[in-house]
């Protein structure tokens, strides 16, 4: 140890400065070893652990009191004669359910879909009517055609005409 540097040891309280009495202070707050933190660790849980099971299994003194005072001297019986009716069976379930047959709908035309007519899982056969879709775009097709139908018999009546 250099000779400028006092010896902590051989200093009384009124020497020490500042520093080297929060150096001093520390050394003796701190646990001495690792094994000496670890065992006051251990009784420390080994007390709250007894704390907690002394808390949770203290007998009720008063319970059986209670459970005499709840239960009645006698227990009524009813009777009935016996009958044979429908019950009705309720099950309350999770899973899926899948259909034995699906069918998948095409459409013949495009369009837009203005009216459903069946619900899903009702049973349908060939030939009914299952959708409606909106007729204008067809009912102008038509039109035009037509139109062009009339336009062509009477260039080919002009034509005939021209002919003769």
């Amino acid at each position: 140890m250099p000779e400028d540097t006092p010896d902590l040891r051989i200093l009384t309280r009124d020497q020490q400065s500042p520093a080297q009495e929060t150096l001093a202070q520390d050394a003796l707050a701190q646990p001495r070893s690792r094994a000496g933190r670890v065992v006051a660790g251990l009784l420390s849980l080994l007390v709250l652990a007894g704390i907690g099971y002394s808390v949770w299994f203290w007998p009720d003194m008063t319970q059986p009191e209670r459970a005499r005072r709840a239960r009645p001297e006698s227990t009524p019986v009813l009777t009935a004669p016996a009958r044979t009716q429908d019950v009705p069976i309720w099950l309350d379930a999770l899973g899926t359910v899948q259909a034995f047959t699906t069918v998948t709908i095409k459409p013949m035309v495009e369009g837009i879909l203005q009216e459903v007519r069946f619900r899903e899982g009702q049973d349908v056969t060939a030939g009914d009517v299952l959708a409606r879709i909106d007729p204008r775009t067809y009912q102008a097709a038509l039109d035009l055609a037509e139109a062009r139908k009339t336009q062509n018999e009477a260039l080919l009546a002009n034509a005939r005409t021209d002919f003769a």
